[in-house]
């Protein structure tokens, strides 16, 4: 707006005044003029608006409208004129640490470079086995950058990713060095989730033969505390987030509560062996050859789930707590989807994936009460067209916004939003589901 020449100034939730000068900074704006309201103010009532515009500016402690009107028209100081890219000290590729055990444990949970857990220290002689998990060289570049997703431009992010970093977290994370594989494979796509005040975190899925040829656990207690592979390369790839774009909550990480499926983002692997199973696997469906190995990427908040014989109903249920306009991801055990095949008729993963398709439903009201909705949905709406599918988009919003709040419509745009992956031994019907939304595929034998 000021380059046309209108005065324009940030007015900030009180929750992000540490978050806006840290981007900021980033931006090169070292000294920025913010205001900064009392209390939240999206999606309030009047009474809570009415509240805010009598309140204080958080920052300066003056009344909010007249501290707005004075940011609007005292002059910059010199200080505040000043611009340009800044930049952070270059970190040494080797800490020269010594001390005890404890000591460097210390030092590395005072710096936030830890999960708040104890790590295996990254020594240079660790870090050289690890790479030996790798053709790739030490010095290549997996990512060229790092960071917590769009939301947080601007914001600190880590830069030229190289595959020696991230044989240091998988070391730190405890990983043998024939699962760096994977870990490089996640890497060179980011963190496993953007920072949000929603609390998303990420999903690993690792299908094809290379998660049984390094051990991964995808029958009993696939998703539990038990198997190494699982749980150390989902925590490296955790810790990449905390190491390499400096996740820190309440700068760099907004999330109200957190995830506590962030401790090792979801990580397990496919059951594509179990001689019940009657469809094809999910990366043979989405393309790739059958001895071909590849990690599914997702990014959501959590799973529900329901156990019993009427599947096809306990999926639509287990699906009422999905957003929409987003996707979602249904897990089944080896039992459930023969059982859907055999007892309900399903032969194929499609005709299932339609059925949920043409039966989960909600109101346009429930449409309109959705947050994913009010903050990213109607906003669009307000953009240019940018794209046929765009425009598509946009149309199908204007229809729901003038349709009667109690009429029923489909949960999701469209069945491509529904995926459906089998993990577990299948001694039971369980079936669970929850608002992951498929980010990408990675090819494993690629980063061997």
């Amino acid at each position: 707006m000021e380059k046309h020449g209108v005065p324009a100034i940030p007015i900030l939730s009180p929750y992000l005044i540490t978050s806006a000068m840290d981007a900021a900074f980033e931006l090169g704006w070292k000294h920025p003029r913010f205001v900064s309201l009392s209390e939240p103010d999206a999606l309030r009532g009047e009474k809570a608006v009415q509240r805010i515009l009598d309140g204080q500016d958080a920052i300066s402690g003056r009344p909010l409208m007249e501290s707005i009107v004075a940011a609007l028209t005292k002059p910059l100081t010199p200080a505040e004129k000043g611009t340009g890219q800044l930049s952070h000290p270059t970190e040494p590729r080797i800490l020269p640490l010594q001390g005890t055990y404890d000591d460097i444990q210390t030092y590395f949970l005072k710096h936030k470079m830890t999960d708040g857990l104890p790590i295996v220290i990254p020594t240079e002689d660790r870090v050289k086995a690890m790479l030996a998990g790798t053709g790739h060289r030490p010095e290549g570049i997996v990512a060229a950058s790092f960071k917590m997703g769009i939301t947080e431009n601007g914001q600190r992010e880590g830069q030229n990713i190289t595959v020696e970093k991230v044989a240091v977290i998988g070391v730190m994370a405890g990983c043998k060095p024939e699962y760096l594989p994977v870990v490089l494979a996640l890497a060179s796509k980011g963190p496993p989730y953007f920072s949000s005040a929603q609390s998303f975190t990420g999903a690993a899925i690792v299908h094809g033969p290379f998660a049984n040829e390094i051990g991964m656990a995808c029958g009993y207690g696939c998703m539990g505390p038990y198997n190494h592979a699982n749980a150390t390369i989902g925590r490296a790839w955790q810790l990449m987030g905390r190491c390499l774009c400096y996740a820190i909550p309440g700068v760099t990480i907004m999330g109200d509560w957190g995830n506590n499926l962030q401790y090792n983002s979801l990580t397990f692997a496919e059951n594509t062996a179990n001689p019940m199973l009657p469809w094809e696997p999910f990366h043979v469906e989405k393309g790739y050859r059958k001895d071909a190995s590849v990690v599914s990427i997702w990014e959501g908040r959590g799973l529900r789930q329901r156990c019993g014989y009427n599947l096809p109903d306990f999926t639509l249920k287990v699906l009422d707590n999905a957003e929409p306009e987003g996707g979602a991801l249904v897990l089944l055990t080896p039992l459930s989807a023969k059982m859907l095949e055999e007892d309900f008729g399903f032969a194929t993963r499609e005709q299932f994936r339609q059925y949920i398709y043409e039966n989960s439903t909600m109101t346009v009201q429930e449409w309109l009460d959705s947050d994913q909705v009010q903050t990213f949905a109607i906003p669009h709406l307000e953009l240019p067209p940018r794209a046929p599918e765009f425009e598509e988009m946009q149309e199908a919003i204007r229809r729901r916004l003038a349709m009667p709040g109690d009429t029923l419509i489909k949960r999701f745009r469209s069945p491509d939003q529904i995926n459906f992956v089998i993990a577990g031994e299948g001694m039971i019907y369980f079936v669970a589901g929850g608002d992951f939304q498929l980010k990408s595929i990675v090819e494993i034998d690629p980063w061997r």
